[in-house]
């Protein structure tokens, strides 16, 4: 199990985070697959991550200002998770969404991987910078 997370951000705003507990290995490659898509949308960033392995489908999130989105144990389908019952994370999700280096799958907020992708107005990247504790900012 390697927890990962990935976050979108404008400026110092956090657009959207892709939280994983398996694969977070794949981090990387995720990471250059939503920049050079971007913007991309809920379905588009969940289908993203199922097509380079991060996570599985038990485990991947995706949290927007909007919602909180996974495949619902219920209907097999893709779905804000919010106010579901049978996701109980949701407060800790919700109050840490603009720090961009939380992991709100652990209480503690660390995470195996992370990246942070800057995006700008016009959906353009930013510069990469490297970190030494193995976060990147593309």
């Amino acid at each position: 199990m390697t927890q990962g997370l990935i976050t979108i951000m404008f400026g110092d705003n956090v657009l959207m985070k892709i939280v994983v507990g398996c694969n977070g290995y794949k981090v990387k490659e995720l990471a250059k697959l939503v920049k050079a898509n971007w913007p991309v949308d809920v379905e588009g960033a969940y289908q993203l991550a199922e097509q380079v392995g991060f996570g599985c489908q038990s485990c991947r999130m995706i949290i927007t200002a909007s919602g909180i989105f996974g495949v619902s144990e219920e209907s097999g389908k893709l779905e804000n998770l919010e106010e579901s019952e049978e996701f109980t994370g949701a407060k800790l999700y919700r109050d840490t969404f603009q720090q961009s280096k939380f992991n709100p799958r652990w209480a503690y907020g660390i995470a195996d991987r992370l990246q942070i992708v800057k995006v700008d107005e016009k959906g353009n990247k930013w510069e990469r910078h490297n970190a030494e504790n193995g976060e990147h900012i593309l």
